[in-house]
């Protein structure tokens, strides 16, 4: 007995051990079953749940494909821990830095969540090259916990690694700008403008964002990019989302007006005037601080994504500066974005 309680302990350590590496890979699939065999490690599993990543990871132009994606992989969340989530990223030819930097924020959420084992990835070699080495500069790797793969050399475009908080932190946006952003493109126009609209972007979602933290990561996640012909900034959190947490004073007016419309709610958001006697809301800041810092600019373009609305201010377009956008699946949170056309 003695003996073959040995053994047995020892197996069912090896399938404790197993169990643990193998709860969710990112990589590519043997075959074109979904329930076939991943091989991680020396070890073959059949995942439980397979998310196939779309070619375009754009939320400019694949705005249903890349948020059914993430809704997928939040789907995995909620799922048995000894269960195997697949994800597969080796379709992807194309990634827009707002869809790298929600991503991001997915799978950091997931590595933070309790009584869930960190992810990690496979055949990462077999990955387009392009959007590996974008991945990387957004710090996609160090959520694997393995090292980043090198950059490809005289790339036109360039990520910024995110960073990540719960109230907001001006001197995160002081680094992001002078270590990240001015080494590569000069001086940043209007910096007390974009500290202000940055750090009111942090202070709305520490505030009002997130209504049920035990089901969300109370946090934002901030980024840029860098290309030929601008630079953008990025915030997103995943939060309530704009529409769901107007003001009450305002919002079955507004509710009323618009007929439950996503984009024009974000846009009434932005036009909303605070008095003496208003109490702080969701929102606030928003026309002043957050979109003036376009305005002050007067070039470029401001775009927040929340829910299933889209509204985009320019102010140099000729007919009106604001557009908004409807859409058929939700982005689960808000995501706020300054683009800025480069003077040459």
């Amino acid at each position: 007995m003695r003996e073959w309680n040995r053994i047995h302990a020892r197996l069912s350590n090896r399938r404790r051990l197993a169990s643990k590496e193998i709860r969710i890979a990112l990589g590519r699939r043997v075959s074109g079953n979904s329930h076939s065999p991943i091989q991680i490690g020396s070890h073959k599993v059949v995942p439980r749940m397979t998310v196939v990543c779309p070619e375009d990871f754009s939320l400019e132009t694949n705005f249903d494909g890349v948020v059914n994606t993430l809704r997928k992989i939040r789907e995995g969340t909620t799922r048995k821990r000894s269960d195997v989530v697949y994800v597969d990223f080796r379709k992807i030819r194309s990634l827009s830095p707002s869809a790298a930097l929600v991503l991001a924020a997915e799978l950091d959420r997931w590595n933070n969540l309790p009584r869930r084992g960190r992810l990690r990835s496979i055949d990462v070699p077999q990955w387009d090259p392009s959007v590996r080495s974008l991945l990387a500069d957004m710090g996609f790797f160090e959520l694997l916990s393995v090292n980043p793969p090198p950059a490809e050399p005289q790339r036109t475009t360039r990520y910024v690694k995110f960073r990540t908080g719960k109230v907001a932190e001006g001197e995160v946006i002081d680094r992001l700008r002078l270590d990240d952003l001015e080494p590569m493109v000069g001086p940043m126009p209007g910096r007390i403008h974009l500290y202000n609209a940055v750090t009111e972007a942090m202070t709305n979602v520490a505030q009002h964002a997130y209504k049920d933290t035990r089901s969300h990561r109370p946090h934002w996640w901030l980024s840029a990019s860098v290309d030929e012909d601008s630079v953008t900034v990025m915030i997103y959190d995943q939060g309530a989302g704009i529409p769901a947490t107007l003001p009450r004073k305002f919002s079955e007016q507004i509710r009323k007006i618009v007929q439950e419309d996503h984009a024009m709610m974000i846009r009434a958001a932005h036009e909303l005037q605070r008095t003496r006697h208003d109490e702080k809301y969701r929102g606030h800041g928003l026309e002043r601080d957050v979109r003036g810092y376009l305005q002050y600019l007067d070039r470029g373009q401001y775009r927040v994504i929340s829910l299933k609305g889209e509204y985009v201010f320019e102010p140099l377009t000729e007919d009106s500066p604001h557009r908004v956008y409807k859409h058929s699946h939700p982005l689960l949170g808000t995501l706020i974005e300054w683009r800025l056309r480069k003077i040459v």
